[in-house]
């Protein structure tokens, strides 16, 4: 690298044309294809053309039409120069690839080249073995910026080889007339015990649909939904039964250190206080499980629990979106596959809602709820399962509403179709409306919206609704509204402001008149208290007479103070000081 090349201008000259390269260069054809459906209407503007009124309708080509050698030699010609242009997109590669190999670029070049062939990455036309292993190897780049360019772009290249999932027609009932809403035609979409598969063969019937739009209004013309795990793709492959460019990325990911340098980067925090949930980093996680199946997930396991069980902001983060990519690329797997995965995540996942932290709590609902998107509800019977397990356990308040706020995550998704686990949910959490934390009252309220939310009669409809029905919730909870009804009596609440006499001056007459003014169920708390401690309340001096942690610390007897351990002792020293 010359001395001009270090020059701020020339740096400048070269960021602006990267930035061009990578930010705005379209995507150009490699193989232009015309079906043979064209030639017919193309061959159609030769004919006659009609007239009206003496004009013409259509205009004639001023050539002749073209023979059938003609037409033979043009698919020939475009064959070629699709041919060409693929040559020479390769050769771009190549040559991109040779040069980021070399070791000799420097590290801005390198950058630049790196970016330049993450964009030349397309949906149509492979990546080569050479391409790929660059690609893979820097994820765990020590530059930043190329692990993440890495990174963002592998979602991409796993996706160049999913493979196609078969399906099948389902015979659908024959229905008359289609009335939107729940209906006896799609029962068997809802989220039912009987619905949920207990074996290989259950597992295997037509009847999961992923799509939650599918049977609420209409049926497609033709139900087709995915065919049994026989019929599907095979996850357990060999390294030796995988393409070349696959094996470049299971190479990788069998190697131990890969993922430990590669698990440890992504749990490092970039940006203090705004990181998210990133995408494109399930997208990779998703795209990995879907491809090579529990393969590559055996060696993560041990990493995923001690994510799981870190309390930083960060490794939590990484942990949400392995556990997203993972739900989501489990999608195809077998039965036994499946069944192995929920015995093992769904205990982690339970120890996992008791660590949730204020940072993470958002990136835990994204991750709920991206595993929850346009996946069957009974085929993921196990998730909802374990995000139904006593919500509200009296954890505290900051537990509770996360355990509610992932849970609402996950429900939110499937709509219409569980109406009976909206049923259990809102039959759980109806005697915690009047929950003392305001927080926990906040997210039963939002939560409570959703259950309600599916009640909805459409005209002409004569079927019950699974959802649960608000009109029961309205005429339990208005009878507790009325006492905000009625007016307070200002001669109580204001008693102390309106008397002439100071709080201390109070008497036991007085005492006794404020008790007949009280509610039936706060006047014997009052008086159990006493005239004193009222006295202290209406002066402002009550908080004064609480003894404060070090004098309760103090008076400890010291075989208690041995058993509360060391921490408490410095405590107790500090206030004998």
């Amino acid at each position: 690298m010359c001395s001009s090349d270090l020059k701020p201008s020339i740096i400048k000259v070269f960021s602006a044309v990267q930035e061009t390269v990578v930010h705005h260069l379209e995507t150009l054809t490699i193989r232009l294809a015309l079906p043979d459906t064209v030639l017919a209407p193309a061959l159609a503007m030769w004919a006659p053309a009609s007239q009206e009124e003496g004009l013409a309708t259509s205009l004639t080509p001023s050539l002749p039409a073209p023979s059938d050698t003609e037409v033979e030699e043009g698919a020939r010609l475009l064959e070629e120069a699709n041919s060409r242009t693929l040559a020479l997109f390769q050769s771009i590669l190549d040559t991109l690839c040779g040069h980021l190999e070399s070791g000799s670029l420097h590290w801005r070049h390198y950058n630049a080249g790196f970016a330049v062939l993450a964009t030349l990455t397309r949906y149509d036309t492979k990546l080569s073995p050479r391409a790929v292993r660059i690609m893979v190897t820097n994820l765990v780049h020590d530059n930043i910026i190329v692990r993440k360019t890495a990174i963002h772009n592998m979602a991409g290249v796993l996706r160049q080889h999913k493979r196609a999932h078969p399906v099948v027609e389902r015979k659908m009932e024959a229905v008359v007339e289609v009335v939107a809403g729940d209906r006896q035609d799609n029962k068997w979409l809802q989220y039912r015990q009987e619905n949920w598969p207990r074996s290989k063969d259950d597992w295997n019937r037509p009847d999961f649909v992923h799509k939650t739009h599918f049977g609420y209004y209409t049926w497609p013309e033709r139900m087709l939904v995915y065919a049994g795990e026989e019929q599907q793709p095979r996850l357990d492959r060999r390294e030796e039964e995988l393409g070349e460019e696959e094996r470049q990325v299971f190479a990788f990911f069998q190697d131990h250190r890969n993922l430990e340098r590669l698990v440890r980067l992504l749990s490092l925090e970039e940006n203090k206080g705004k990181d998210k949930f990133d995408s494109r980093k399930f997208l990779m996680w998703k795209g990995l499980f879907r491809n090579f199946g529990s393969s590559v997930l055996e060696k993560l396991k041990p990493h995923i629990e001690a994510l799981c069980q870190e309390q930083q902001e960060s490794q939590q983060r990484c942990a949400a979106e392995v556990v997203a990519g993972l739900v989501r690329g489990s999608k195809h797997w077998g039965w036994q596959m499946t069944v192995d995965l929920w015995a093992w995540l769904g205990p982690v996942l339970r120890q996992l809602l008791g660590k949730v932290t204020v940072e993470t709590i958002g990136d835990w609902g994204t991750c709920f709820a991206t595993a929850s998107e346009s996946r069957d509800p009974n085929r993921l019977h196990w998730l909802l399962e374990v995000l139904m397990e006593e919500p509200l356990r009296s954890q505290g308040s900051f537990l509770d509403a996360s355990r509610l706020y992932v849970l609402q995550g996950a429900v939110a998704q499937q709509e219409w179709r569980i109406g009976s686990l909206l049923h259990r949910l809102s039959a759980f959490l109806r005697p915690f409306l009047t929950h003392r934390y305001q927080n926990v009252r906040e997210r039963l309220g939002s939560v409570v919206a959703n259950i309600y939310a599916l009640d909805i009669s459409f005209p002409g409809s004569s079927h019950t609704n699974c959802s649960p029905a608000l009109a029961p919730l309205v005429a339990e909870v208005l009878p507790q509204l009325a006492m905000m009804t009625a007016e307070p009596d200002p001669e109580l609440y204001n008693f102390h402001k309106a008397s002439s006499k100071a709080p201390e001056e109070l008497t036991s007459e007085d005492f006794q008149k404020i008790l007949a003014r009280l509610p039936e169920d706060l006047a014997p708390r009052v008086q159990e208290q006493g005239l004193e401690s009222l006295k202290l309340l209406l002066s402002g001096k009550l908080a004064s007479q609480l003894p404060t942690t070090q004098e309760i610390l103090a008076k400890m007897p010291p075989e208690l103070q041995k058993a509360l351990g060391p921490k408490v002792s410095i405590k107790i020293g500090r206030a004998h000081v």
